[in-house]
């Protein structure tokens, strides 16, 4: 089936309220040259509506192309996520031959729209590049995307098309994912993939019939890579960018080891996160998913007024007040509304890109002698907690006095006990 060109929605949507069937109520948002506001893609147009009974803006998508099974597909999407949370997602609804369109492409005059909120952003690409210059903003857009792959990586779906232009990012920063038309959802398995993304953003060894919710795990790991690679060195998205994607592209996945982009990594991210490992590991296994716990993801967390998550930076700590670091953790085991509600104090001894035990200790810990020395003893390493010392580039601080007392204090204790129990 054939479909109309974008000029002939234009003239369609100019008129909706004779050519919508059920959103009759809907008018186009008008730009400054008088025609509607709209965007568009390989596979649909996207115009900026208005309900004249209440103002409520709505995304209008119109399709370019055929999509075997695009009724039943979102049929389905619809049935699986009504009654789930989803923050970063925007609710819509399929509505079938419902805006007729005069066109000399088919026969056809009727066609289907997605009904959407609208959301009023930019897409990530296009963010990145007029804050290029701004530090803060990209250390703040690599974490609230690494919020967002760390919630997709548990869910039972997956979006199917991780790339720049489905990924909006609002006025607060946060974000939301748009185009839905690849998505995964369980009441799907055994399905093949009716698209499978952007190369630039996927597995070069993924097929259509690899259909489930680890889809999109290859394209959080490549992207969640490059925004780091460009927060802490910006001039590689001039050196390795391109329209269209970030720092990777196709050619760089089917050889990373010699990739340029893979080559350009800053050491300091090689050091302080595991993502570099995960991308080697996507691209040369068969098999890879976020979801295994045998991978890690290193957690970014919340950047501090001051202090950046992945900077050399002197880090100073104050435990009356939360301190964000980068810690590595199974993802399995990270519940980030507790994490943000809470002071995590990761030890100094343990650099982030090993699989070592870890130590992780509360304020209430730090107050009770006997319960820091039972979280000391489980420990493997002898530990000092960074909030009550300073650190740059890595190196050890200075003690904290009242640690020195503390440790001394029980360790005096345990070998009074001891004498005694030995006495006796």
């Amino acid at each position: 089936m054939n479909y109309p060109l974008i000029s002939d929605y234009i003239e369609a949507i100019k008129s909706a309220e004779d050519n919508f069937n059920e959103l009759s109520y809907l008018r186009p948002v008008l730009g400054n040259d008088g025609q509607p506001v709209m965007s568009s893609g390989n596979f649909a147009v996207v115009f900026k509506m208005k309900d004249v009974r209440d103002g409520q803006l709505y995304a209008v998508r119109c399709f370019l192309r055929d999509q075997e099974g695009r009724d039943e597909c979102y049929r389905l999407i619809e049935e699986e996520l009504k009654d789930m949370k989803l923050p970063y997602l925007v609710s819509f609804h399929y509505i079938d031959k419902e805006i007729y369109v005069d066109n000399d492409q088919t026969d056809e005059t009727e066609f289907p729209v997605l009904l959407m909120d609208w959301v009023e952003g930019m897409t990530l690409d296009k963010y990145i590049q007029e804050n290029i210059k701004n530090k803060k903003a990209l250390q703040m857009l690599s974490y609230n995307f690494f919020k967002l792959a760390t919630w997709l990586i548990k869910q039972p779906f997956a979006h199917g098309d991780l790339k720049p232009d489905n990924i909006l990012v609002k006025g607060d920063g946060s974000l939301v994912l748009v185009d839905y038309d690849g998505m995964f959802v369980p009441a799907m398995q055994g399905q093949k993939a009716r698209e499978l993304g952007s190369p630039d953003f996927r597995s070069p060894k993924r097929l259509s019939a690899d259909f489930d919710c680890t889809i999109d795990d290859f394209s959080i790991i490549s992207i969640l890579l490059s925004l780091c690679m460009i927060h802490v060195k910006p001039s590689l998205l001039n050196d390795f960018g391109a329209q269209g994607r970030l720092l990777f592209s196709e050619k760089d996945y089917n050889d990373i080891e010699n990739s340029q982009v893979y080559l350009s990594i800053p050491k300091y991210i090689f050091s302080y996160t595991n993502y570099p490992k995960l991308m080697k590991e996507a691209c040369c296994g068969n098999d890879f998913s976020l979801s295994n716990k045998s991978c890690k993801l290193t957690v970014l967390r919340k950047p501090s007024k001051n202090v950046s998550p992945i900077s050399k930076t002197k880090r100073k700590a104050n435990v009356n007040r939360k301190e964000e670091e980068i810690i590595e953790r199974n993802i399995d085991d990270v519940d980030l509304q507790e994490e943000e509600n809470n002071i995590v104090y990761p030890w100094l001894f343990s650099p982030f890109n090993q699989v070592s035990p870890r130590l992780f200790i509360t304020p209430n810990q730090l107050k009770d002698p006997f319960e820091l020395a039972k979280a000391m003893v489980s420990s493997k390493s002898f530990v000092i907690p960074n909030q009550l010392s300073s650190i740059e580039d890595g190196k050890k601080g200075k003690m904290d006095f009242g640690i020195v007392i503390s440790i001394i204090f029980l360790t005096l204790c345990i070998l009074i006990i001891t004498l005694i129990v030995w006495i006796r």
